[in-house]
């Protein structure tokens, strides 16, 4: 399954639409799906924008707060645009009937040192600016770390598991290869095995993680 990742921002803040190109740039990796108001320039969601943006945030695996001047008055509900006010209640209303726990929302600088971000979201503040997109797309990685592409498996790992038993294990099922060839194909293929048995089987894999058969 892709990630779903919504973009949270506000209009007044970007006349230029930098989101635009973040959003374009994102939507080109795999295994991610973003969610935008892109899509409805001219047309509005069929459910009205308070339930879309509703809907967008539970529905999202994380959502990129692109913060701004604007963004930022929004979201505390001192002024700013209708939108932001409305997700920024939301995302307020979430974190805090967590217990402030957070995996999910993170702000996003309008450039790098320049820390105008909602108080509510200052804990997660890693100073991750709109134009670092790979240190966006990393976050988006690391954050959901059962959805990362299985490709990425590199050839040091494989050349560690080389000629060795090994159990690939999920939260409903696992594999077990006698063995194992020197190949990061032949680990990639092995992990979306369990995904496909885990997902047929209505499991989700929430992780993986290799357990050799010579190790406690």
């Amino acid at each position: 399954m892709p990630t779903k990742v919504f973009i949270s921002y506000s209009h007044k803040d970007w006349e230029n639409d930098e989101v635009g190109a973040l959003v374009q740039w994102l939507g080109e990796q795999e295994g991610i799906d973003v969610i935008s108001d892109h899509p409805y320039v001219d047309i509005p969601p069929r459910q009205g924008w308070q339930h879309w943006m509703l809907h967008s945030i539970e529905d999202a695996d994380i959502v990129l707060c692109i913060c701004g001047e604007t963004y930022k008055a929004a979201a505390e509900k001192r002024g700013g645009g209708f939108g932001a006010t409305w997700e920024g209640a939301i995302i307020t209303s979430t974190l805090y009937e967590s217990g402030g726990w957070n995996e999910k929302f993170y702000p996003i600088l309008p450039k790098a040192g320049f820390h105008v971000v909602p108080t509510f979201l200052k804990p997660w503040d890693n100073g991750i600016a709109l134009n670092e997109t790979e240190r966006i797309l990393r976050l988006i990685r690391k954050s959901q770390p059962d959805k990362a592409p299985a490709d990425r498996i590199s050839t040091a790992s494989s050349a560690y598991t080389a000629g060795r038993d090994i159990n690939i294990v999920g939260r409903d099922q696992h594999i077990h290869y006698h063995n194992t060839p020197t190949s990061a194909a032949h680990l990639t293929t092995a992990f979306r095995d369990l995904q496909r048995e885990t997902d047929g089987k209505g499991g989700k894999t929430t992780f993986l993680r290799l357990r050799f058969a010579d190790q406690a």
